[in-house]
């Protein structure tokens, strides 16, 4: 079958790979879309070994069941779904807690598993939801995000009064924005893309360079750079709450006088807890509520090829379409 991948040079190209073979309490997936990430864009960048090559990338999107292995009771053929696309061991003591997204031995794919952006993948059982029949394939490729992005922002909800601040109208940025706006908090952007602002503000975000000042008492920095997490130190409100869910390598050098001058509390947010941030999704699409911001227009594999290259310059979520390879 066909796939995205890296070979041993790092060069991202369409390949030829091996076609998975469905194990015991595993499916097979016809995928029919996915979405890029930023991450998928660092983990090309970082150039790091991969077990054997081609590797496919990408771990957001889903698809139609054509096949069930051994023992699966809950999924059938023909059913659409999307992948939960981190594995956790279920036994450490952040597994048993529910805090599944701390389990030591984490495994995510297009990372330390081959990814999903393939004719068809193989997935655990318990890590595929069912869906609609009828959902949009926009809505496959970039649920995985919408569940990032909606369990980051629950934790400070209910929040009312609050003000709020996005860095960075991207991917995760844009739905960070839709669940404030869900909540009845209209944020303020920051965000360098005349595309991605335009796309906030469509949805009825408000342009933060039209502020001159004012401090926000609920900051979520989603860009990833360095600059980000200085801008939300500065722009956060004493005692506000910072939440960051972009990441970035570089060193980032400030004081401490700002965190305690302010008293301000600064998180992290990793992705999600399986199998509950999942499910909450699911049952928003199922309930039609779900909301589709901040998408480029669908190419097929050969164009994502080349979008995912110039990703950097480009607005909007990248998806791709991938029933037809060519």
């Amino acid at each position: 079958m066909k796939a995205i991948a890296l070979n041993e040079n790092n060069v991202l190209a369409i390949f030829e790979v091996p076609d998975p073979v469905v194990g015991e309490g595993e499916v097979k997936i016809k995928m029919l879309s996915a979405g890029v990430c930023g991450s998928d864009l660092s983990s090309i960048a970082s150039g790091v070994e991969r077990a054997y090559y081609p590797w496919t990338i990408g771990h957001e999107g889903g698809g139609r069941i054509v096949e069930v292995g051994p023992g699966v009771t809950t999924l059938a053929v023909g059913d659409i779904v999307v992948v939960e696309p981190n594995y956790t061991c279920m036994k450490c003591k952040w597994c048993l807690t529910g805090q599944t997204k701390m389990c030591y031995e984490r495994q995510s794919l297009g990372g330390q598993i081959p990814g999903l952006f393939s004719e068809y993948f193989t997935a655990p059982a318990e890590y595929v939801f069912k869906l609609p029949a009828e959902t949009p394939k926009a809505v496959l490729a970039s649920f995985e995000p919408t569940a990032v992005a909606y369990s980051g922002v629950d934790k400070y909800m209910p929040a009312d009064g609050k003000s709020a601040l996005v860095i960075g109208a991207g991917s995760q940025g844009i739905v960070v924005c839709r669940r404030l706006l869900d909540n009845g908090i209209a944020p303020y952007v920051i965000e360098p893309k005349a595309e991605n602002m335009a796309m906030a503000v469509a949805i009825g975000a408000k342009n933060a360079t039209e502020l001159e000042g004012q401090k926000f008492d609920l900051v979520f920095e989603t860009s990833g750079a360095a600059s980000g997490y200085l801008t939300a130190l500065e722009l956060c409100e004493r005692q506000g709450d910072i939440c960051l869910i972009g990441q970035t390598s570089s060193p980032v050098t400030l004081g401490t006088r700002p965190l305690v001058q302010k008293e301000l509390t600064v998180k992290g947010h990793l992705i999600y807890n399986h199998p509950t941030d999942f499910s909450i999704i699911a049952k928003h699409v199922c309930d039609g509520c779900y909301q589709l911001d901040g998408l480029r227009e669908f190419v097929g594999p050969g164009q994502g090829v080349q979008d995912i290259l110039n990703a950097r310059n480009l607005g909007g979520k990248i998806v791709m379409d991938l029933e037809n390879w060519g």
